[in-house]
């Protein structure tokens, strides 16, 4: 592998999504692989403009998105929000392990009254959808194609979405800051 990809974002995504490090080695196991196709889809797709997108496509627009905070454990993500509880509708979207096929996504939120719940998020043949009780005890599925910051578009309003939750891993590999590493002071200089 060359230094190029190696420090594109699309290679950092993919890495940061699916590898796991093995005394300095990093390995992908074919479990992570496949939970990485029930997550994000197929190797391919159409997206809302109906061009094809290919997977490293897809797992890069989702990660670059500020409320996404991937392979986060639900106890992780209350701790997280719980910062914020005076800050209604601060919201992350994070991946599910419970029932991929089912529901890949869910949607931890700071509701109206100031608690956090979650919405999990459904998968449907060509994108996601999630299911809204309302007063009247009525469901109302809300729908979009293609991936999953598509969806998110989509419910802002219904749930509330206001503000992404701050505290995401993944901001380093989109941030365009280079570190020019530590600055000389007067006690490094050494009088020979």
């Amino acid at each position: 592998m060359n230094r190029a990809t190696e420090k594109s974002t699309e290679y950092k995504c993919l890495k940061a999504i699916l590898a796991t490090e093995k005394e300095q080695n990093f390995f992908v196991e074919i479990e992570r692989f496949g939970m990485l196709l029930k997550w994000f889809g197929s190797l391919k797709q159409v997206d809302k403009n109906n061009e094809e997108i290919n997977l490293i496509q897809i797992v890069t627009n989702a990660m670059k998105e500020d409320w996404f905070h991937g392979d986060l454990p639900r106890q992780n993500a209350e701790v997280l929000l719980n910062d914020f509880t005076n800050r209604r509708g601060t919201y992350l979207v994070r991946l599910s392990t419970t029932d991929i096929d089912k529901t890949p996504y869910t949607i931890s939120k700071v509701n109206k009254k100031g608690t956090i719940n979650h919405q999990r998020v459904y998968a449907s043949r060509n994108g996601y959808y999630v299911v809204i009780k309302s007063k009247d005890d009525k469901d109302k599925r809300i729908e979009s194609e293609g991936g999953i910051e598509n969806l998110i578009e989509s419910v802002t309003s219904e749930l509330r979405l206001k503000h992404p939750c701050r505290g995401r891993k993944y901001n380093d590999i989109f941030s365009d800051k280079v570190s020019e590493g530590y600055l000389p002071s007067p006690e490094d200089e050494y009088d020979d």
